[in-house]
């Protein structure tokens, strides 16, 4: 699983995995939103479905397909499908996240980022309002 804290700066990353339940608990205890590609459609759906989390799916036209995600067409000659799930980061990713709403996603990037494995989930901020 990768974690970036800054959401500007989050490179190219493939190949983005499908979801097993434990990742979404992990973004969710972040704030973060999830990016991954697909589902099993037992635990893992139920557990994104419950948590109600922000997220994009390379394998859904609705959240991301053709906009950030989509298939890796050099590792296609080499790989199974599975491991040709790319995200594109650079400038698609933060063009995409100023469409979302700027009221619950702050869009001041953090400092450093961490890596960790091949699912990628981008830590964000949450803007206070007060009544």
């Amino acid at each position: 699983m990768a974690i970036y804290a800054d959401y500007t700066n989050v490179p190219d990353v493939c190949s983005v995995r499908s979801c097993r339940y434990y990742y979404p608990l992990i973004a969710y205890g972040m704030d973060a939103i999830y990016c991954h590609w697909g589902s099993d459609k037992t635990i893992a759906l139920d557990t994104l479905n419950y948590l109600d989390i922000d997220r994009f799916d390379g394998n859904d036209n609705s959240l991301g397909y053709g906009t950030v995600f989509e298939r890796d067409e050099e590792r296609a000659a080499y790989y199974d499908t599975e491991h040709t799930g790319c995200l594109r980061g650079g400038q698609d990713l933060p063009m995409l996240l100023k469409t979302w709403d700027t009221e619950r996603i702050s869009m001041k990037p953090m400092n450093q980022a961490h890596l960790y494995s091949t699912v990628l989930t981008l830590r964000k901020n949450l803007t206070v309002q007060s009544a």
